[in-house]
């Protein structure tokens, strides 16, 4: 999402611009936007997997 915000600064977004120069960026928003959301998942795994341990740790 940062990638995408410096690319459309740069690009200075208007009405007259085409889906070459725009596709590139959009594109690196959707990577983004789902990279995010895979780490959120395994985030989500690991949370969950250190409830369910053993909760009789000494640590």
């Amino acid at each position: 999402m940062i990638g995408f915000a410096i690319f459309a600064d740069e690009a200075r977004i208007s009405q007259d611009m085409t889906v070459a120069t725009f596709g590139p960026g959009f594109a690196l928003c959707i990577v983004a936007w789902l990279s995010a959301w895979v780490v959120a998942i395994l985030n989500g795994i690991v949370v969950f997997a250190g409830r369910t341990t053993n909760t009789n740790s000494t640590i």
